[in-house]
């Protein structure tokens, strides 16, 4: 029977749950072993370290599709999270979901529509969030629903509520 010796399972554990570990850590990470590192990857309250904060400094993110240095930073600091992360499998989950979802800037055309979809794969990209998975019919048609949920926010006169839509038509949109 084929069997991975430890270094080589934990090299493949952090390569496929996360982005590969700096060779300054790795024989600390066999050390402990694989099961630990999964354990360690997969802890809900640090996914694998220490919690990290939002890279994106939102000052830099203007709702300007022709913004070419808030697209610059909404990639840049998202390279740099991915490569410095202390939650390696909760980035790279954040990843995937990025590439299995119309999240790029070519489809979003705004960084900050982009960096806000990245935040929400990043908050829920390893529990459960239906939402992401399934469409919801004709809520973008329910003006009703979008009264509701302004009313559930507090969403008062002296508030700015900025609601995007393609066509500029979309009841739900337009209602909110």
């Amino acid at each position: 029977m084929w069997c991975m010796e430890e270094r080589d399972r934990v090299v493949w554990l952090h390569r496929s749950g996360g982005f590969g570990l700096p060779a300054a850590q790795l024989q600390a990470a066999v050390d402990a072993g694989a099961e630990a590192e999964l354990q360690r990857l997969l802890d809900p309250d640090g996914a694998g370290g220490p919690p990290s904060v939002d890279p994106w400094d939102d000052t830099l993110l203007p709702l300007d599709p022709m913004d070419r240095e808030a697209r610059i930073h909404a990639v840049g600091a998202w390279l740099r999270q991915m490569i410095e992360t202390g939650q390696p499998a909760l980035d790279r989950m954040a990843w995937w979901w990025h590439g299995h979802l119309v999240s790029g800037l070519d489809k979003v055309r705004f960084a900050r529509a982009m960096v806000e979809q990245v935040r929400l794969f990043r908050r829920d990209g390893l529990g459960s969030f239906p939402a992401l998975l399934r469409s919801i019919e004709g809520a973008e048609d329910d003006m009703g629903a979008a009264v509701q949920r302004m009313a559930d926010l507090n969403v008062g006169p002296d508030d700015v509520c900025l609601a995007v839509s393609a066509s500029g038509t979309t009841p739900y949109t337009v209602a909110a």
